[in-house]
């Protein structure tokens, strides 16, 4: 196999909106190698940048040849025929992967944005999780050419997060506008967060041609695994797998939807964002 016969599967998805699920799931599949989140391969050669959008032009020759060389020894490493991967920072960078992998696949799972955001506003609250430093270390995802210009920035976030998490804390994907949300405050911000990474990911998906995406409801996916993941293989070309199946059927939990109603005046709040965008998407 050459690099150049990579035919990837990415994982499109807002954070919270079940991608992580969604992954844990389809890497039972005997041919995929799978890695979460390689977000610092993503950022190869920019990583003093302040926000997560990379645009066609800055797929160099460099950059595509990086990308494609550490994703495809991966899938070496693993002994597998496909790759996959889910980094929801992807929303915003469907160009630049489509530079570097012009015949990658999109699986797009969309979930309902009230119960995305109250989710995410618990992650943006929490105490900060240090392990993923440790695991990106572990598995070389840090190029080595960037690692100097993080240490200064592992040291300012482990310094916020210990004394300052509730006046500086930002998780997952981030855009200028999701930072200018982000100063009015963090439910508004989680809201905004939803609606830029749902509207842009799917613009840039509808320039693609279709028959290399497939869009997949979270909720639908709840309802019905097994028809849903039977999609996913034929759109993925990939063999029917039992044990994808049994270990959806066996680990999905089943009603993790609508949570959004025990909280509906807090949702009031964020409804001027979330309703232009739940309503293109039929949720309302």
């Amino acid at each position: 196999m050459k690099k150049s016969d990579l035919n990837p599967i990415f994982i499109i998805g807002s954070a919270r909106s079940g991608t992580t699920m969604l992954g844990d799931i389809l890497a039972k599949h005997p041919d995929i190698a799978y890695w979460v989140e390689p977000k610092y391969i993503w950022k190869y050669r920019n990583p003093n940048s302040n926000n997560d959008i990379r645009n066609e032009f800055e797929a160099s020759e460099s950059v595509i040849n990086f990308i494609q060389k550490t994703f495809f020894k991966y899938q070496l490493k693993k002994g597998k025929n496909r790759f996959m991967e889910k980094t929801p920072s992807n929303c915003f960078r469907i160009p630049f992967i489509n530079k570097i992998f012009p015949q990658g696949l999109y699986i797009n799972i969309i979930r309902d944005g009230r119960d995305v955001s109250l989710s995410a506003y618990k992650k943006w609250t929490e105490k900060h999780d240090n392990s993923a430093y440790f695991r990106r270390f572990n598995i070389n995802e840090y190029p080595l050419i960037d690692l100097p210009n993080y240490f200064f920035e592992f040291f300012i976030k482990f310094y916020e997060n210990k004394f300052y998490r509730k006046n500086t804390s930002r998780w997952g994907p981030i855009t200028p506008k999701i930072i200018g949300y982000r100063e009015k405050s963090i439910l508004e911000a989680c809201a905004f967060q939803w609606r830029e990474s749902v509207e842009v990911s799917i613009n840039n998906l509808n320039n693609l041609p279709q028959e290399r995406v497939l869009n997949i409801r979270y909720e639908d996916f709840l309802n019905d695994p097994t028809e849903i993941l039977g999609n996913i293989f034929q759109f993925a070309s990939l063999v029917h797998s039992p044990e994808v199946i049994s270990y959806a059927e066996h680990n999905i939990k089943k009603y993790n939807f609508e949570k959004w109603k025990m909280h509906s005046k807090l949702v009031s709040k964020i409804d001027y964002i979330l309703k232009p965008t739940l309503k293109k998407l039929d949720y309302l």
